[in-house]
């Protein structure tokens, strides 16, 4: 699926202040023209 949006990338920003701010882990990886994938860990 191809999808394009254009924001502010505030989003996964304050995504990752909440996430670290708890304990886990945030990363994002992206792979040029094919897929960008985000992966949150949260401690239990």
């Amino acid at each position: 699926m191809l999808w394009e949006q254009q924001g502010s990338s505030l989003g996964l920003t304050i995504v990752q202040h909440i996430v670290k701010l708890s304990g886990g882990e945030f990363t994002i990886a992206n792979i040029p023209e094919k897929e960008t994938i985000v992966s949150v860990s949260l401690p239990c």
